[in-house]
């Protein structure tokens, strides 16, 4: 099953990255178990097609569903935010990084800081 697995994410991927963001998602809905990896490639999928509302989307099915983001979740979403002029979810989405206590590296900082500048907040 694990391979199985391994092969629909990287299909989900592939399709992603050729801009087919809704084959992925027929994929991701087809699958059995969804990993955090799983849920990245959806969030990514949609900010690199610049459909930065439909990233939002499933961060907030992994939310219902008690799936806690990481550093890769965050900087696809603040990125998503940023383009939206999202200011109140990026406040929200940094407030949840010191919730959860995820580490902040540089491309994490670098998202916050372009969010908050993106969206007219420095």
């Amino acid at each position: 099953m694990r391979i199985f697995l391994g092969s629909m994410r990287s299909l989900m991927d592939a399709y992603c990255k050729c801009g087919c963001v809704s084959l992925a998602r027929d994929l991701f809905d087809y699958m059995p178990e969804k990993n955090l990896v799983c849920w990245n490639i959806m969030i990514n999928g949609h900010v690199e097609d610049s459909d930065y509302e439909d990233a939002l989307l499933p961060f907030r099915e992994m939310q219902l569903k008690g799936i806690k983001g990481d550093k890769v979740t965050l900087v696809s979403l603040l990125l998503a935010c940023s383009h939206l002029g999202a200011l109140e979810l990026g406040k929200w989405l940094h407030a949840y990084i010191g919730k959860e206590k995820i580490e902040v590296d540089v491309a994490l900082g670098t998202a916050l800081v372009d969010m908050y500048a993106k969206c007219g907040s420095i």
